[in-house]
């Protein structure tokens, strides 16, 4: 459409009185949902701050709690399959994209895979595996997960299932690997080429950590499951907002607001 014909254009222009209290009523609606994504960056803090509070800093965990590796708590470690994924399929699959940076799953964009009956124990999870991501850019390389929904999902080959031992808590050690300790040893450990990162399961397994007593890994999990509880209603609460602060809008120029 040309300048001058899009000029003169008339739209409907209700008095400043009506507008300043439409706009008042989004500004509130707005208002909310910054509270709301507020609410949820704190809660994404907590965990980490929960971690630190039971545990000490990392620095000083050598005088504090007995060390050893990764791969002792480990008892099974698998990488995902390389097979491709695409638009349709059974099985979900979780890509390097799944696992946010704050150690979370995020489900919001999956793609599907088929497997042969027989590869589905090997390229599958289930809840309580944590997921690493082994292939990444520097910065993200390393990062982790824990599976903690029953919902069915593969594994691409850009992420490595670990199954802990009973006696140890995935919680506990995808907090170390998200903390700023952890972040820093991933990045000694990541060995770049052509814009990628890797970090392979040998040299993850190898990670040094503490082995704190179960019960109280199993009260951080307890905790941090309480957090992303908390978190689940915080989202659903801040879906609803969106889609009121659409409709207010939409009501807005219609006139019906």
């Amino acid at each position: 459409m040309a300048l001058p014909a899009l000029s003169a254009l008339e739209i409907p222009l209700p008095a400043i009185e009506e507008q300043r209290r439409i706009a008042a009523i989004l500004d509130q609606a707005d208002v909310i949902r910054a509270k709301r994504r507020q609410i949820l960056t704190h809660l994404d803090a907590l965990a980490q701050s929960t971690f630190h509070a039971m545990f000490g800093a990392p620095e000083a965990w050598p005088s504090r709690w007995p060390m050893g590796t990764i791969g002792d708590m480990a008892e099974s470690v698998q990488y995902g399959t390389s097979a491709k994924a695409g638009d349709h399929g059974k099985w979900p699959i979780l890509r390097m994209g799944n696992v946010t940076d704050s150690g979370r799953l995020d489900l919001a964009d999956l793609k599907y895979i088929e497997f042969e009956p027989g590869d589905v124990p090997k390229y599958t999870v289930r809840r309580g595996d944590l997921l690493f991501n082994r292939t990444n850019s520097k910065e993200k390389v390393g990062k982790t997960a824990v599976v903690d929904t029953d919902e069915p999902l593969a594994l691409a080959g850009y992420l490595v299932r670990v199954r802990l031992k009973p006696e140890h808590r995935p919680e506990f050690v995808s907090a170390y690997m998200t903390s700023t300790h952890g972040i820093a040893v991933r990045r000694r450990l990541a060995k770049v080429a052509v814009n990628q990162a890797n970090i392979n399961a040998t040299e993850m397994r190898g990670i040094n950590i503490a082995h704190p007593p179960m019960e109280l890994q199993e009260e951080f999990a307890r905790r941090v499951t309480s957090v992303s509880d908390h978190r689940a209603r915080v989202i659903r609460a801040l879906a609803a907002d969106d889609e009121l602060f659409a409709s207010l809008q939409s009501r807005a120029f219609r006139g019906e607001l």
